[in-house]
């Protein structure tokens, strides 16, 4: 076998295996949008986020807000703490949001981002969450369709230099 040729076929696996994880996070990923206030939680697909509160700080060049957040899986096994951001940066006057992921053991992501406080009651946020089932193959499968087109690209140049 070829080195093109084998190039060509992990390229092709590859571009299965992203199908395949493209058509589960499509079809089967999830979203919240929720107010939320501490000690609430919430649940998405098999996991439990429980929202601890925010902090203020300060930064090199910016103020935060960091929410505090607890993530369990469906037995209540502490998985992860989970820490988004907001960033006020005073001289640009502009804010930016600093999200926090999760991948899950079965190559999903659970995806956080903290939103604005309530006006009348700053212990209480918006928190967008995200689950993105199998995206682990999403970039294993790029990751092998970049693999299979280098090993035939630079098996190619090889020969065509020797020549």
């Amino acid at each position: 076998i070829t080195a093109p040729y084998l190039g060509m076929i992990v390229a092709h696996a590859g571009l299965g295996i992203v199908i395949i994880g493209l058509t589960a996070v499509t079809t089967q990923k999830q979203e919240v949008l929720i107010w939320v206030e501490p000690g609430q939680t919430l649940q998405i697909n098999d996991y439990q986020l429980t929202y601890r509160g925010v902090t203020a700080g300060l930064g090199p060049n910016y103020n935060t807000e960091q929410a505090a957040l607890e993530l369990k899986n469906a037995t209540g096994t502490k998985l992860a703490q989970l820490a988004p951001q907001k960033n006020w940066h005073p001289v640009a006057r502009q804010m930016t949001s600093e999200v926090d992921l999760y991948l899950t053991p079965a190559g999903g992501m659970i995806y956080t981002v903290l939103g604005d406080a309530d006006d009348k009651n700053p212990a209480r946020v918006t928190l967008r969450v995200y689950y993105h089932p199998l995206i682990i193959a999403v970039l294993g499968g790029a990751g092998l369709m970049v693999m299979g087109g280098l090993l035939a690209f630079f098996q190619r140049q090889r020969h065509h230099h020797a020549a």
